[in-house]
C-alpha cells in the first residue's frame, strides 16, 4: 500500500486534481472579495459626491440669500432666476441620482437597514432643499423637525448643526456599508469558506 502511495503516476493525478479544484476556488474567491470591495467602493464614491454635490449648493443658496437679505449682495432679478434654475436643476439631480442609490442598496443589502437609512438621510437632504424656499416661521418650524430627527439639540437648531447631524448620519451608513457583505458574494464566500 506504501508503494502505492508514492507512485509517480498517483501522486500525478492527486496534484493535478489539488491543482484544478484548489487553485480556482482560491483565485474565484479572491476574485469575488475584488469584485465586492469595487462594487463597495463605486457605490461609497457615488453615493458621497450626489450628497455633497447638493449639500454643497443648498449651502451656497443659503449664503447667497442670506447675504441679500443683509444688503451685501446685489443681484439682478435675472441673476437670482439663474441661479434658483441652476439650484432646482441640481435638486432635480439629486432626487433621481438619489432613487437609482436606493434601488441599488436594496439590491446589494436587501434584509438590512441600509435602505431605509439612505430614504430617511435622502429625505433629510430634500427637507434642506425644501427650507430655502420657505419663510422664515415655516423654515423654523421644519429646521425643529429636523433637528428631532438628526438629535440636534444644541440649543436652536441652526442650519451649520442641521448639516452636521445629517452629515454624520450619512457617514454612519457609509460605514455601514463598507461593513456589511453585499448579496450574493456572501452566499458564495460562506460557501467556500466551509
Amino acid at each position: 500500500m506504501d508503494e502505492l502511495l508514492r507512485h509517480p503516476l498517483l501522486l500525478l493525478a492527486a496534484g493535478a486534481m489539488l491543482t484544478g479544484l484548489l487553485v480556482p476556488s482560491i483565485t474565484r474567491r479572491w476574485q469575488d472579495r475584488q469584485k465586492e470591495l469595487e462594487v463597495k467602493t463605486g457605490l461609497v464614491a457615488e453615493m458621497s459626491e450626489t450628497f455633497m454635490t447638493i449639500v454643497l449648493e443648498i449651502q451656497f443658496v443659503r449664503v447667497r440669500r442670506e447675504l441679500r437679505q443683509a444688503g451685501l449682495l446685489a443681484e439682478s432679478a435675472e441673476e437670482v432666476a439663474a441661479r434658483q434654475a441652476k439650484f432646482d436643476d441640481t435638486y432635480h439631480a439629486w432626487e433621481v441620482k438619489s432613487a437609482v442609490t436606493e434601488a441599488k442598496l436594496q439590491a446589494y443589502f436587501p434584509g438590512s437597514d441600509i435602505p431605509e437609512e439612505w430614504v430617511r438621510v435622502s429625505e433629510a437632504v430634500t427637507n434642506l432643499y425644501a427650507l430655502e424656499g420657505q419663510g422664515d416661521q415655516d423654515r423654523e418650524a421644519s429646521m425643529k423637525r429636523l433637528a428631532e430627527a438628526f438629535d440636534v439639540h444644541n440649543g436652536p437648531p441652526s442650519w451649520a448643526a442641521l448639516r452636521s447631524g445629517i452629515l454624520a448620519a450619512e457617514t454612519r451608513l457609509l460605514r455601514q456599508i463598507v461593513e456589511q457583505p453585499v448579496y450574493g458574494f456572501r452566499s458564495r464566500l460562506l460557501r467556500w469558506s466551509r
